[in-house]
């Protein structure tokens, strides 16, 4: 008896665009072929609508800035921009996390193409929350307390899971073995990886440097109600969790420096973490964690 696969077809440029049914199908398969296969297809999907929310974040950016009318109608306007922004990350969310956490799970199964898919979708995804986080930050000084009180926690949450998700990936790549790291067909060395695949090295280093930034000041006490801002002059005391975060995401980084436009951002990337942080980023990353 013939038995119909139950996952869903595969796509390219004429099949339907995934829904959250079919890729909650996705993100629990267990047939490794089939998941290879459409990795790829599915990280184009969820590229193109990070695209759409990086837009939406640069609103929020945008309508704060500019003079709209009366104080209080530019702030309703940047308070819908932050609102469409949150609703439009709950969404994606809701759509791709869970598989795209299956695929980080299942990384050594996965073939070179669909790996670099994955790794660069997360650094390009999860640089938008990094943003966001930075664009909310500047655009409730100007908004009342309590628009702080109510999203704040919300934003933290999507920079606490961007952080895990970004250090979960560079911890796969910094464990694959090196005949696996890179693809003869495309020029790079052995010693080159797959982080550094991208087109553009300083969105890697970037997403990289600002992950690092955020393990920090998400372990340090608050200063206003958002619960994004840190408090100065705090000591932060290792648990083994954060602290190696911050190694596996320095060895990511400083891994970076093996192609021209990698070394020239990761230096400049390096040397800012180190200005700003450099007692907590020396300690953790000379801690001896096992990556």
């Amino acid at each position: 008896m013939n038995h119909k696969s139950k996952l869903p077809d595969q796509w390219g440029p004429s099949k339907a665009v995934p829904n959250k049914e079919a890729m909650a199908v996705w993100a629990t398969c267990r047939n490794i072929v089939e998941l290879n296969m459409n990795v790829q297809a599915i990280c184009r999907k969820a590229s193109a609508e990070t695209m759409c929310i990086w837009r939406q974040i640069i609103k929020i950016k945008t309508s704060a800035n500019q003079p709209q009318g009366t104080d209080n109608q530019q702030s309703l306007s940047t308070i819908e921009a932050i609102n469409l922004a949150v609703a439009a990350i709950n969404e994606f969310n809701e759509t791709y996390q869970a598989f795209i956490l299956h695929c980080i799970n299942n990384f050594s199964c996965l073939s070179t193409c669909p790996r670099i898919s994955i790794v660069s979708h997360v650094m390009f995804w999860n640089l938008g929350i990094f943003l966001l986080v930075d664009v909310f930050q500047s655009a409730i000084k100007d908004l009342d307390d309590s628009i702080a009180l109510q999203t704040g926690p919300i934003i933290r949450k999507f920079q606490q899971d961007a952080v895990s998700c970004v250090a979960q990936a560079v911890e796969r790549v910094l464990h694959l073995p090196a005949e696996e790291a890179f693809n003869l067909q495309n020029g790079f060395g052995a010693e080159v990886p797959i982080t550094a695949y991208h087109v553009t090295p300083s969105l890697a280093v970037t997403a990289l440097q600002k992950a690092i930034e955020s393990v920090i000041n998400l372990c340090l006490p608050w200063t206003n109600q958002s619960g994004l801002t840190p408090a100065d002059g705090q000591v932060l005391i290792p648990d083994g969790i954060w602290d190696r975060q911050i190694d596996i995401l320095m060895k990511g980084l400083m891994s970076l420096d093996v192609t021209i436009g990698g070394s020239q951002t990761s230096v400049l990337a390096l040397r800012e973490l180190m200005k700003k942080h450099g007692d907590i980023v020396s300690e953790c990353w000379t801690s001896g964690f096992d990556t």
